[in-house]
């Protein structure tokens, strides 16, 4: 459980690969409480109980693009220089990642950030070979820029 090491309790939950209610085009970033200036929802079983009352609602699509919210996490983050605070960002997915390039050149960007980032894979008969791309034992992983 995360919540105890977070000072005020407060989580930014984001949707991507979606449809949210009031919108008519898929979405790859939007606030799961629909406030797009304040998307914390205070304590995990808020968190819990706001993922389970939206989800209902937002139409699952794709392409499941993963850049845009990893840049919003890092906006988020970069908030926070200089200071001792240390941010997690858990992504749940079905392991499809449609912007590759884009997504490694964030994920480069915030490893230079206090920043981890979780990804947990949903679904059983999914097709993890971009997570595969992801999960580098084998050494660093790179963008296209050589980073």
């Amino acid at each position: 459980m995360l919540e105890p090491y977070d000072a005020d309790k407060s989580f930014a939950v984001y949707g991507f690969g979606g449809i949210p209610p009031g919108h008519q085009i898929t979405s790859h970033c939007f606030p799961i409480n629909g406030n797009f200036n304040q998307p914390k929802i205070f304590g995990i079983e808020n968190v819990t109980k706001a993922y389970h009352e939206t989800l209902p609602m937002i139409g699952l699509s794709g392409p499941t693009f993963f850049a845009p919210v990893l840049n919003e996490f890092g906006k988020h983050v970069r908030q926070f220089q200089g200071q001792t605070v240390y941010n997690i960002l858990v992504l749940l997915t079905d392991g499809q990642i449609c912007d590759m390039a884009q997504t490694l050149e964030a994920i480069v960007d915030l490893s230079f950030l206090p920043c981890s980032i979780i990804i947990v894979g949903v679904g059983n008969n999914e097709d993890w070979v971009c997570m595969e791309q992801l999960d580098r034992d084998a050494g660093p992983l790179t963008d296209n820029k050589g980073r």
